[in-house]
């Protein structure tokens, strides 16, 4: 229920360890609350580890719970606990209906009507025949990757994959340059912070760190 930040340290090589509250905030545990309020309408009490009083907190909770035939035990334990998709998932049940009505969605969802229906004809490019004066690559590519180029210049939605090595953070590097070339904002998002670094150092070392804004986890707080 109340989450204490602590690091777990040792002196010497076979001495006893110690814990060491870490200087971060004491919390409710956030997923814990969201699910009381989502699934039983409970709203959790809050609690301030500089005035509020643990006891009183805990005898708070039992009441709450007493309601429904609960018991809360008053147990301490120690574990890795990670709240970052806590957002992710609010942000989703926040947006459902809009997620309903996106295409790429409903698409991803089995609704084959919305799926984008290319013709062949999409897929023959004569990279050869294209103006350099009409080309905004920043990187080197090769001939599969000038195809995904092209499919996002048309504004095709496509899934890219490949092995490591494939140069699949190239061609991203050339798909946001060539959208900065056609007046568009791009936005590049990845669970992985070494993608969006590669990305990044790609863009930068061509020039075009400038048009960018990077936004990293939350205990960066670069822009």
């Amino acid at each position: 229920m109340i989450l204490v930040p602590v690091v777990i340290t040792g002196d010497t090589l076979g001495a006893n360890y110690k814990i060491k509250r870490y200087e971060d905030d004491i919390v409710v545990n956030p997923t814990l609350t969201y699910l009381f309020e989502r699934d039983y309408g409970i709203t959790l009490p809050e609690f301030d580890s500089d005035k509020d009083d643990i006891d009183v907190f805990m005898q708070k909770m039992e009441e709450l719970v007493d309601t429904r035939g609960w018991k809360v035990n008053r147990d301490c334990c120690i574990g890795l606990m990670s709240f970052l998709k806590i957002s992710m998932y609010r942000d989703l049940v926040n947006n459902a209906e809009s997620l309903r009505k996106n295409p790429i969605i409903r698409a991803f969802a089995g609704e084959e009507n919305e799926i984008n229906r290319i013709s062949g004809e999409a897929y023959e490019f004569d990279h050869d025949a294209e103006k350099t004066s009409d080309t905004f690559q920043v990187v080197d590519a090769d001939s599969s990757q000038q195809d995904a180029i092209a499919l996002s210049k048309a504004g095709v939605s496509f899934v890219m994959q490949g092995p490591q090595g494939t140069g699949k953070s190239q061609t991203i590097t050339n798909i946001i340059a060539q959208g900065l070339a056609d007046g568009k904002k791009v936005l590049f998002v990845s669970e992985k912070m070494a993608a969006l670094e590669v990305v990044y150092r790609r863009l930068s070392e061509t020039h075009l760190a400038d048009f960018c804004l990077p936004f990293h986890s939350y205990g960066r707080k670069d822009a």
